[in-house]
């Protein structure tokens, strides 16, 4: 559910941390999350096009790797803010 007013936070961050409500600076930061993922995933993914160039391979793959990991480390530690 999307707050358009929440109930004074606790803590100052952007995250709401109650479980029941969500703010809409949250939603950007989930939203820019998930988008960090599947950049990592389409980074991951195509890099197979470039088979002749063994260096751009891996330097794509790595980089999609690492935008995965940060995605997942990130959405993580706005789960944990969230304070299920």
């Amino acid at each position: 559910m999307l707050a358009e007013k929440p109930v004074p936070m606790t803590s100052a961050g952007m995250v709401h941390p109650s479980s029941r409500s969500q703010t809409s600076s949250e939603l950007f930061l989930a939203a820019f999350g998930y988008s960090l993922g599947a950049l990592g995933f389409y980074l991951v993914f195509t890099a197979k096009r470039h088979t002749y160039n063994p260096r751009y391979v891996n330097f794509q793959v790595l980089a999609g790797t690492l935008l995965i990991v940060l995605s997942i480390f990130f959405l993580s530690v706005m789960v944990g803010l969230k304070g299920f």
